[in-house]
């Protein structure tokens, strides 16, 4: 083990300068050949499991949730005398073990939860007894075989072994590698994961695993270590085997999350029609993940991460067309809704990036809907009963451009907050005094369309154009011509 210690400590090293292309020993070949070191005191030899179903009803006794047994700290000795006892059973039997047990291996056996849980409650029944060969021959073992019993100890012990291995490997992992090297190293401790489950699955009951702490832990540890070395299908497969709902909910939100993060967009797509547990594909999860995610981080303006752009890719990835829009419409509201309940001025740097995603979150909002086959549907909102046609949707996409082209004038008002919230009325004098001529127009229009005509029965539009005509285009061009004239 200390040998084991040394070269994943090296591999440590080797890693932060590690280059692929040269002929030095590799940071997974280290970790590789530690892990051999670290299982070489793990028995794997082959030993009767057909009565540890009866075993473990027997130490279950009536108890319903039993891995829940609580212990204090002085029933470790109690407990580890129990074991020893047990133990000494191959001894006695002439067993004839190529890896006998040491003193740690014992202590590390009484510390599993699941040890306690079945053992601790007949040793307790022995406490202020010797604890000997009584133990073995009472009332609770008097049907059950002295060798079946030592087996199914030693079956905890090569799980207990298997899964100090892991943990000895996972604490020299979060010294962290280089990015090369990482996915390597952490596909060797996968392996070591993946070989405690199989230790789990493939010699003790079913009734007995699948409630055990100490799976679910390791589904756990096979998660985070997939999710650190970018092993996105192993990480989706850890997560659904896990039965711990709590624990399987967290790590699909982190590992959806941490897709997102690091930008394996396309690899989220690709999974994203993966059941998980036969109440629906990945897709439904993403989704409803992404949206809350987005929504959390409304109010950090410098966040870098695009969880809108990520959900609208999933849906137009499956030609949801309307839920695509539906996304973007709500990113540009949650934008413009954030900017404006700022209490102080923004930096020109956070104004740029609010009106950027303002103005892009429109755009794209009116190009989904124009790409919804069916005219009749080319709408949103209907989940929020507020509903924006197409032509509304069209409208505000050029109100967008013109807003974010006004906001990026040295001449215009500092704050967005007041170009955000202005008229439509006020928006067109502003673009035209600022010689933004066309958008002053095609806002005219788009409210002219909305508005068919205003109360007093001038139209909009002819009344827009004629005050910007009027009030700042032609005495523009008068003063033009005044000049060439002069020259």
């Amino acid at each position: 083990e200390i040998t084991a210690e040394c070269l994943l400590a090296e591999a440590a090293v080797v890693a932060k300068q590690y280059d692929r292309d040269a002929t030095t020993t590799s940071p997974k070949e280290l970790w590789s050949l530690a892990s051999i070191f670290l299982s070489d005191y793990i028995s794997f030899e082959s030993m009767g499991t057909t009565d540890f179903h009866e075993i473990f009803e027997c130490l279950k006794g009536n108890r319903g949730p039993w891995w829940t047994f609580e212990t204090e700290p002085h029933h470790e000795e109690l407990l580890y005398q129990a074991l020893s006892v047990i133990l000494q059973i191959g001894d006695d039997d002439g067993v004839d073990s190529s890896t006998p047990e040491t003193e740690e291996e014992i202590q590390r056996l009484c510390t599993m939860q699941t040890v306690k849980s079945l053992f601790l409650p007949l040793a307790l029944c022995s406490e202020g007894i010797s604890v000997d060969q009584s133990f073995i021959d009472g009332n609770a073992w008097r049907n059950i075989p002295r060798i079946s019993m030592y087996n199914f100890v030693k079956t905890l012990m090569k799980v207990s072994n298997l899964i100090h291995r892991v943990d000895t490997m996972e604490r020299y992992l979060k010294l962290g590698s280089r990015e090369k090297s990482l996915p390597l190293c952490c596909a060797v401790v996968l392996e070591a994961v993946n070989d405690a489950i199989t230790s789990i699955t493939s010699t003790l009951p079913p009734g007995m695993y699948q409630d055990m702490p100490e799976l679910s832990g390791l589904y756990s540890a096979a998660f985070k270590t997939s999710v650190g070395g970018r092993l996105w299908n192993e990480a989706l497969e850890a997560c659904i085997s896990n039965s711990e709902e709590d624990d399987k909910n967290d790590n699909l939100k982190h590992l959806i999350v941490e897709m997102v993060r690091v930008g394996n967009i396309g690899k989220l797509v690709d999974m994203s029609l993966t059941v998980v547990d036969g109440s629906g594909d990945l897709f439904q999860f993403a989704t409803k993940i992404i949206e809350e995610a987005a929504l959390e981080q409304k109010d950090d303006v410098d966040s870098c991460l695009d969880y809108w752009g990520c959900l609208y890719t999933l849906h137009a990835s499956r030609g949801n067309w309307r839920q695509a829009a539906e996304a973007m419409d709500l990113c540009g509201k949650v934008t413009v809704s954030n900017a404006l309940s700022k209490p102080k001025p923004l930096t020109s740097g956070a104004s740029k990036k609010i009106m950027d995603q303002a103005s892009l979150s429109a755009h794209v909002c009116a190009h989904a809907v124009s790409l919804v086959e069916k005219t009749s549907r080319q709408y949103i909102g209907e989940q929020r009963d507020t509903i924006l046609t197409k032509e509304d949707i069209d409208r505000r996409a050029v109100r967008a451009s013109a807003l974010r082209a006004l906001s990026m004038d040295e001449c215009s008002p500092d704050s967005i907050s007041s170009i955000l919230k202005s008229p439509s009325l006020d928006t067109i004098d502003i673009l035209a005094r600022m010689g933004y001529y066309e958008h002053a127009i095609a806002i005219a229009a788009g409210v002219s369309s909305k508005r068919m005509s205003n109360p007093s029965g001038v139209d909009v539009f002819f009344d827009s154009l004629r005050h910007v005509l009027c009030t700042y285009l032609v005495p523009a061009a008068m003063a033009c011509s005044a000049t060439g004239d002069e020259d």
